[in-house]
Formats: C-alpha cells, sequence, structure tokens
C-alpha cells in the first residue's frame, strides 16, 4: 500500500492546485515555467496575500518585471483558450491501471518530476471590425430564421456590390479603349492629309522634272569617237542621260541623307506641310535648296597652318607652348584680304589671307606681329577704314589699333574687370561696343574719349557683344545669367526680348541674318533663335562645351563651333546634327613633335568663316596652331586628280 503520503502526492499531482490561493484553479493559467495559476491571480494578485502561499519554487521574485509590448501580448480570448486547453489536459483521469491491480512496489528513490508538455498553439482569431462584433453579439439572441433572412439580405448586399465593381471595372476598359480609338483616328487623320500633302509635292516635283531637258546621247557618242572630251565629260555626259537611281551622285548624295531622313522629315512639315498656294511651292524650292546643300560637303580638308606660335621669354618650361600660345579671337577685315590673330600671347599677328589661298605652301607666316600690353580677349576690324581695329584685354582696357602704324592710338579705361567682347557697328563704322565682366556693356565713339552709353546688366558677366547687321540701333549680348539680351539702343532702359534656354552661361551671340539669331554656352549646345516670333526655332547637339569658351562662327547657311574633344564641328542651320568634323593633332606647331598629355586639356579656341569664300574656315585650338580648313565633298579628289591630268596633257 502507499503511504499517505504518497496517496496525497498522487491526488494532488492528478488535481493541480493554484499554489497562490490553494484551491482549485479557477479558469486555469499556466505559465512558461509549467506551473498553474488562476487566470486572475497574476494580473491581479490579492492585497493581503496568504501567508501559507509558497515563493517560487525556482525563480527568486522579481521587483519591476518588464511589461510585455503592446504589440506581442496575445489577445485575451486566446489567452483564456489556450489555459482552459491547458487545464482541461491536465484534468483528464490517468490511463494507467487502478492502485488496486498494481503490483505492490519496493521503495525507491523518486525521480524528480518531468515539466508537463507544452501547451498546444491556438491560433488567433481573425480581426473583426468594432460594428460587426456588435452585430455578432446582437445575433446571439436571434432566432435560426431570423438569422437566414439576414444571410440572405447580405448575400443581396454583396451581389449588388460585386456588379457595380464590374461595372466600374468595365466602364474603365470602354474608356481606355476609346481614348486610344481617338489618339489612333487623329494619328490616321493627320496621317492622310500629310499623305495628301506628299502627292502634291511629288506632282509638283514630277512636273519640274519633266522640265528638264533630255540631252542628247548621240552627240556625246560623237565626241568621245572625235576625243575631244576627257574621260570624266563622258562619264558626266552618260550619267545624265542615266536614270537617277543609277547615278553615282545620286546614289552617294542619298547615301549621306539617310542618316539624317528623320530629321529632315521634321523639317519638311514643319516648313513645307504648314503653307499654302504660293508660299508652298516657294518653301517647296527652299526645301530642296536645303538637301542641296545638306549633301554638299561631307568633311573638312587640312589645307594650310598659319604661324601664330612664339616662344616667351618669361614663359616658364613647357608652358610656352600650352596655355601662352591659345588664340582666343580670328577675324578678317572688310575684303576677307589680311586675317588678324590675338590671344594670351599679348600679340597681335596680322596674315594676308590672298597669298595663302594662292601659294601651296604648308605653313604660313604672319605680314606684321603688333605686341600688346596685356593678354587679348577678342579683336574686331573696323568695316570701313580698313587699317583700323580694337580690342580688349585681361585688364579692362579697349584699344583703337593702326594696323599700319603698329600701335595703338586711343585706348578707353572706364571698365573696371576683364572685357570679353568688342564689335564695330557695321552700319556705323565710329560706333562699337564692349562687353566685361563689370556686368556692365557700353557704346563708345572713335571721335570721344568717354562712353556714349551704358547698360547695366544688373550684376551677370557679359560674355559676348553683337551688333544688328543692319539695324545699327540694335544690339545683343550673352551673359553668365544664361539669356541672351536684345535691346533696342534707343530705348536702352528695358531690354525688347531675352531669350531663355541656356541653362548655364552664354559665351557667344552672332547673327545669322537680319531675322535669326545663333547663341553658344558651356551647356554643350547652340541654339538657333528666330527674331521675328522671339522663340527657339533649332537646337544644335553633338559638341562638348562643358568648361571653356570655344569658338563660334556662322555663314548665312552653316554654323561652325569648337569643342573641349579637340575638334571642329560645322552644322548646316536645318539640320541639328554636324555634317562635318576635323580633329587637330597633338603635335607641337613650334617642334612638330607629338605633345605627351592628355587629349582633354587642349581643346579648340577659336573659329571664324571666310566672308568672301563660305567654303574656308580658320580654327585654332589651346596650342596655338591655326589651321585654314576647307568645306569639300567626297567627290572633290576626283574632280581635282581629272584636272590635274587635264593640265599635265
Amino acid at each position: 500500500m502507499l503511504s499517505r503520503k504518497s496517496q496525497s502526492a498522487s491526488t494532488s499531482a492528478s488535481s493541480p492546485r493554484c499554489p497562490i490561493c490553494r484551491s482549485a484553479p479557477t479558469d486555469p493559467f499556466v505559465t512558461r515555467c509549467a506551473h498553474t495559476f488562476c487566470y486572475e491571480q497574476p494580473r491581479h494578485p490579492p492585497r493581503t496575500p496568504s501567508p501559507r502561499a509558497p515563493p517560487h519554487p525556482t525563480s527568486p521574485p522579481r521587483l519591476n518585471p518588464r511589461p510585455r509590448p503592446p504589440a506581442q501580448r496575445p489577445d485575451a480570448a486566446a489567452r483564456r483558450a489556450r489555459a482552459q486547453a491547458v487545464a482541461d489536459a491536465a484534468l483528464l483521469p490517468p490511463t494507467t491501471a487502478p492502485p488496486s491491480s498494481a503490483p505492490p512496489r519496493t521503495p525507491t528513490v523518486t525521480p524528480p518530476a518531468t515539466a508537463p508538455p507544452p501547451a498546444p498553439v491556438v491560433p488567433p482569431l481573425p480581426a473583426v471590425p468594432g460594428d460587426a462584433r456588435a452585430l455578432l453579439a446582437a445575433g446571439e439572441n436571434l432566432s435560426a430564421e431570423q438569422l437566414a433572412g439576414i444571410i440572405a439580405q447580405l448575400q443581396q448586399k454583396l451581389e449588388q456590390k460585386e456588379d457595380v465593381e464590374r461595372r466600374v471595372e468595365t466602364a474603365l476598359l470602354l474608356d481606355f479603349l476609346h481614348h486610344v480609338r481617338k489618339e489612333k483616328q487623329t494619328i490616321i487623320t493627320r496621317l492622310r492629309r500629310e499623305v495628301a500633302l506628299l502627292e502634291d509635292d511629288v506632282n509638283a516635283a514630277e512636273l519640274q522634272r519633266a522640265r528638264f531637258r533630255t540631252p542628247d546621247t548621240s552627240s556625246a557618242t560623237s565626241c568621245a569617237s572625235d576625243g575631244r572630251h576627257t574621260a570624266l565629260d563622258l562619264r558626266n555626259r552618260r550619267t545624265r542621260c542615266e536614270s537617277p537611281s543609277s547615278n553615282p551622285a545620286f546614289i552617294k548624295k542619298r547615301k549621306r541623307l539617310s542618316h539624317v531622313y528623320d530629321l529632315l522629315q521634321n523639317h519638311y512639315f514643319s516648313t513645307v506641310a504648314s503653307q499654302h498656294g504660293e508660299r508652298r511651292s516657294t518653301a517647296l524650292q527652299s526645301f530642296k535648296d536645303d538637301i542641296s546643300k545638306l549633301t554638299q560637303y561631307t568633311r573638312l580638308r587640312d589645307s594650310a597652318t598659319l604661324m601664330h606660335v612664339a616662344r616667351v621669354p618669361d614663359a616658364p618650361g613647357r608652358d610656352v607652348f600650352k596655355a601662352s600660345n591659345i588664340v582666343s579671337s580670328i577675324e578678317f577685315d572688310r575684303d576677307s584680304e589680311f586675317l588678324a590673330t590675338a590671344g594670351v600671347t599679348k600679340r597681335i599677328k596680322i596674315f594676308e589671307f590672298s597669298s595663302v589661298t594662292r601659294n601651296l605652301t604648308d605653313v604660313h607666316y604672319p605680314i606684321r606681329e603688333i605686341k600688346a600690353n596685356e593678354k587679348l580677349s577678342w579683336i574686331c576690324w573696323n568695316p570701313y577704314i580698313r587699317h583700323h581695329l580694337v580690342s580688349s584685354d585681361y585688364e579692362g582696357v579697349v584699344a583703337l589699333w593702326d594696323i599700319n602704324l603698329g600701335k595703338a592710338y586711343c585706348e578707353f579705361e572706364e571698365h573696371e574687370s576683364r572685357v570679353w567682347s568688342v564689335d564695330f557697328c557695321p552700319t556705323k563704322p565710329t560706333v562699337f561696343a564692349s562687353g566685361s565682366d563689370d556686368c556692365r556693356v557700353k557704346l563708345w565713339c572713335t571721335s570721344q574719349r568717354n562712353s556714349v552709353l551704358t547698360i547695366d546688366n544688373r550684376g551677370a558677366n557679359v560674355c559676348s557683344v553683337k551688333f544688328h547687321p543692319t539695324a545699327p540701333e540694335k544690339l545683343a549680348f550673352g551673359s553668365v545669367d544664361h539669356g541672351i539680351h536684345y535691346y533696342d539702343l534707343r530705348k536702352a532702359e528695358q531690354p525688347l526680348h531675352v531669350f531663355k534656354s541656356h541653362s548655364r552661361t552664354v559665351s557667344y551671340v552672332k547673327f545669322m541674318s537680319p531675322s535669326s539669331l545663333v547663341s553658344a554656352s558651356v551647356d554643350s549646345t547652340v541654339k538657333l533663335w528666330d527674331l521675328k516670333t522671339m522663340s527657339l526655332e533649332r537646337n544644335f547637339t553633338g559638341h562638348k562645351n562643358d568648361r571653356n569658351f570655344v569658338g563660334l562662327s556662322v555663314t548665312p547657311d552653316y554654323i561652325a563651333c569648337g569643342s573641349e574633344e579637340n575638334t571642329v564641328y560645322c552644322y548646316y542651320k536645318a539640320i541639328p546634327r554636324p555634317f562635318a568634323t576635323y580633329r587637330f593633332s597633338s603635335v607641337d606647331p613650334l617642334t612638330g613633335k607629338e605633345m605627351q598629355g592628355d587629349d582633354y586639356s587642349q581643346f579648340v579656341s577659336s573659329v571664324c568663316w571666310c566672308p568672301r569664300d563660305p567654303t574656308k574656315l580658320i580654327a585654332a585650338n589651346s596650342l596655338g596652331n591655326v589651321k585654314v580648313l576647307s568645306l569639300e565633298s567626297e567627290d572633290s579628289d576626283e574632280e581635282k586628280d581629272e584636272k590635274r591630268h587635264r593640265t599635265e596633257r
């Protein structure tokens, strides 16, 4: 038999008691250490604890237990469910045989009690909104029929809600389809209109081709038999008789156009398709001229070198061939007979350009060299007096020079900082303007010592100034405020217009025609502006320019600018991509040896078109190399060889 103590232990083991209230647990709650308490006891201990309540058997009491974070506290209902499950498992009857049938045991050492199995995990109840919980609580008092009616009504509401959602989805789909169809119909309408316009222009071009007189092939054959024409003449005569698709010149030019078909298409619809009547015929002829000029030239060829470099005695070591030889300005005189260059060498050098084009010598030297007191930033010839020019320097001095005498005969010193640009008025040769880092534009007269007008640019440095080619009262200048300021000098209080599109300093402004203006900036763009509408007409990109002044020059059709890639870029006014480039070599102009260093340290510093011959371009780089470049086509080499053979015969 078991002793009384063993029986009581067995009984207590089979029916656990709360160690606090010493009675059967009410709403049992099992802790992590496998102790069973009444559910309310751990949260609300009695104010006068029983003296018989033993301390926790394994752990000392914690004076300030850390509360569990709110996000980690289980729901009260979930805690009750888990506690009830543990209590039910603990109160189940044992599965072993009754004590009467058990054989007598020999007294042995009782092993330590093992921990009860862990409580089963009860999944948390789904979150129910407060209003829904109130409805569920109210539904407990309803009958089954009433609940069935409520469920039927809810089902009906659900179907209505789903129907509304499906209608909204269908409406969104229809709205999208209608929008796309409208856009496509607009595109179709536009394409039909464009095709109709193209049909009209095709018919007009066919009529023009029909008016051309077909050359007589028999005359070409007879001339060939007589031997009076060269092979080039016969080839040209045959190509006129053949269809355009088999003409070599047509094939080459069509290949050049293939690279800019998309740009030409945009140019056609913006210039030709928008016109009607006689204006349309004129616009179509102008567009044909654009195609001809765009395909006329394909490259820039180096035809001569001008020696601008000079060894500066006070230059330290290798710097004599770098910064000390930057050419900052190149300008032609009135008749394009003489060419002047100036830069940081503190010298103005005059070249006879007519002899450069006639002479086949590779290197040409100046006919006159004039020494200045400071580094020169810009020069400009007088449009009326051939041997007079004006210059600006880094110390803010504007000087008038007599080239025949080789000295300055007048100096103007009103500017307080470096003067970047000067320009003579084309229609009033006694008036010139200057722009400076002191944020002012000043107008001067050759017969007065003081300026006649000052324009304050309100804190923004002026980098370039240019007179209108036909209106002496109009003037434009570029500034570091990213704008091109266009003024009427008769009302100089406010500008006529400020062109804003550049994102950085405007370094150059030039007039391409009386109705168009070109600007260059260190944001790597060149922009063409329409002075009639005061709007941006075209944006030219392709060159790199984000630090230095790289030069800008224009003709009525072409734009040339330098770059910080040591390359000259040429643009045609109707196409925003360059059609020809020329890259300077890194050869020292004085020694003829290859320069050591990175190419990014060299850049094109100045460019200038020849006014009398728009196919000639003068360009200079930061090493002092000055090149005479010629616009040529790929066929020019064959024609030159043929002319040379003809001369030899």
